[in-house]
């Protein structure tokens, strides 16, 4: 027997009805797995650079652009004798300026002379391959004697390709006070810059002077 048209939407609309909570209830929802924020540190970031009083002499020396002018002698100030930082700071027409200050802290007199050799390491730990040339009319070398607590100053200029804010800058100059001596090592901070860094960079000239008396 042929059921009626209206029987037969009503028995189809039932059907789908018990249909429908048996299918819902068979879906599987796949949550895609949870990736890190923007930002969130990873454990592969490289360490921190080994700080520059904690460098070993070896270090030091390899970060050497050009050498002391003066061979080692008994009467020369050690590395061990005196303290030195940097002092002061000028700019003109893309040139920098400020004065490396080295005082005798022994209980014996000492003498520097002539025109420090200097180096610098980037803030990541870079050796940056800096260009050195001597300050241009600086004058001849000669000794300076430091009593304990006396000072001696050396001009330090930079130009040419500045660090900015894409290029690593210098964290540490060294200033290496005879030939065959360890480097000094100097924070590359100074006072009246913006944030107290040099913009010392891979490829900045780095000009230097000899040795003068006090400031």
């Amino acid at each position: 027997m042929r059921r009626p048209a209206a029987l037969r939407i009503v028995v189809a609309i039932l059907g789908l009805v018990v249909l429908l909570p048996a299918c819902s209830e068979a879906i599987d929802v796949v949550l895609p797995p949870e990736t890190p924020a923007v930002g969130d540190p990873q454990e592969y970031d490289d360490p921190p650079p080994v700080p520059g009083e904690r460098l070993d002499d070896a270090t030091l020396v390899d970060l050497l652009r050009s050498r002391s002018s003066v061979v080692d002698a008994p009467e020369r100030c050690t590395p061990g004798e005196v303290s030195a930082r940097l002092v002061g700071f000028d700019m003109a027409l893309g040139h920098r300026f400020s004065t490396l200050r080295v005082r005798n802290d022994a209980t014996r007199p000492c003498v520097v002379e002539g025109v420090p050799g200097v180096g610098a390491r980037g803030e990541e730990g870079s050796v940056l391959q800096v260009s050195v040339s001597r300050v241009a009319g600086s004058p001849e070398a000669r000794p300076v004697l430091l009593t304990p607590g006396d000072e001696a100053s050396a001009r330090v200029e930079w130009t040419g390709a500045l660090a900015g804010a894409e290029s690593e800058r210098a964290g540490l100059l060294v200033f290496q006070l005879a030939e065959s001596q360890t480097p000094l090592p100097v924070p590359a901070v100074i006072d009246r810059t913006d944030d107290g860094l040099l913009d010392i960079g891979t490829n900045t000239l780095v000009r230097v002077g000899a040795f003068l008396p006090g400031e």
